[in-house]
């Protein structure tokens, strides 16, 4: 008897939330001029990137700090002061100072502190390209609601999360379907190291399906299948169709149906390398869900401070459920 559960392959990204950045390391800059003037700051050519600083941060994933024109012979001695928007007729380069990732760790703490639920959580793997694309993820997922507007409500200020590209207006949406509880709700798969049959430690990776959708293979790496909850949200079938792409029918012999919740099994054979235990929650609006996110009532990351209307629950209504799917050997 072998245990299974699903499993995507997509982007590990910690909810940075478009994270295509460039390092902050000057020397690795495209169309650098050849003078590094700082640890964000150097003498570029700005030409392909509209002859702004702002043209050129952003194009190569930072964000803009400031800009000089370039005067003297060694590359970094400040001339007339050109901010962000501003370029210099005439010449082809200036110097640039750049905002990088170094609030990376900051964010990762305030996330990882203040929305509990993101932990371990895979977005989808073309997350962060595509304003478009990512919003149509916010208004369609319950998870990824919740997910988005605490990242943006509790972490907002860093500059690493103002680089998604839907930031904008992507906040202002994940926090209008967290209120109306319009996305569609979710199955949350929990993963868990192997040593922790009782899913109580830190979450190794968070996946969340469409409730009652046929999934594709490319998205799950199994069959057809299709994670169902109960009206109640107190279990859920996982039901596996083989090759038929609409999930009709009968399912497959070994597909698994009213699994109770709570629970935490097994996802593979523990002689396999790799795998690990499995709880399951039914999320979102059709289950009670509180949309936290996880997110502490009266506590506020450093530096931030709380606007007036956003309140955030100090609990969640977490109904953990054990995908534990007997395949016959």
């Amino acid at each position: 008897m072998l245990f299974v559960a699903a499993k995507v392959e997509s982007i590990a990204i910690l909810l940075c939330l478009g994270a295509a950045r460039a390092a902050c390391d000057p020397s690795s800059w495209p169309d650098l001029d050849t003078h590094v003037c700082g640890g964000c700051k150097a003498l570029v050519n700005w030409k392909p990137y509209g002859s702004t600083c702002g043209g050129y941060c952003s194009g190569i994933g930072l964000t803009c700090v400031d800009g000089w024109e370039e005067v003297g012979d060694d590359g970094c001695t400040e001339g007339e002061n050109l901010g962000c928007d501003r370029s210099y007729f005439g010449t082809g380069d200036a110097i640039c100072e750049c905002a990088g990732d170094y609030d990376e760790a900051n964010y990762g703490a305030c996330r990882q502190s203040n929305c509990p639920c993101q932990r371990g959580f895979r977005l989808p793997g073309d997350w962060g390209w595509d304003a478009t694309a990512d919003i149509n993820y916010v208004r369609t997922n319950a998870f990824i609601a919740a997910a988005v507007n605490c990242a943006c409500t509790r972490c907002g200020h860093y500059d690493f999360i103002k680089a998604w590209p839907a930031y904008d207006g992507g906040c202002g949406i994940a926090q209008t379907v967290v209120a109306d509880g319009s996305a569609a709700s979710q199955v949350v798969l929990n993963y868990y190291p192997l040593d922790d049959s009782t899913c109580a430690a830190t979450q190794t990776k968070v996946q969340a399906f469409p409730d009652g959708v046929c999934l594709d293979p490319q998205t799950t790496a199994l069959p057809f299948v299709k994670f169902t909850c109960s009206a109640d949200g107190a279990t859920y079938d996982y039901e596996a169709y083989g090759a038929d792409p609409n999930c009709q029918g009968a399912a497959d012999a070994g597909s698994a149906f009213a699994i109770p919740t709570p629970g935490c099994g097994l996802s593979a054979d523990p002689s396999a390398p790799g795998e690990s235990y499995i709880s399951a929650e039914c999320f979102g609006p059709d289950y009670n869900s509180d949309m936290s996110c996880g997110a502490p009532a009266n506590t506020v990351d450093a530096g931030k401070k709380q606007s007036s209307g956003q309140t955030t629950s100090s609990r969640r209504s977490r109904a953990l459920v054990a995908v534990v799917v007997a395949v016959a050997a």
